[in-house]
């Protein structure tokens, strides 16, 4: 392997990791995550009463 191909591989994985942590973070916002754990509590509450 050269090293334009070694450049071009490690370049495009660096790109893959950027874009997986944008999206990762995107959806782990902390408002979501409680408005979803929420959702999920409300047949519950309601199984009780």
């Amino acid at each position: 392997m050269n090293d334009s191909e070694r450049i071009r591989d490690e370049i495009i994985t660096i790109l893959v990791l950027i874009v997986t942590l944008v999206v990762t973070s995107s959806n782990l916002n902390p408002q979501s995550l409680e408005d979803q754990s929420l959702a999920d509590r409300l047949p519950q509450k309601e199984a009780i009463n």
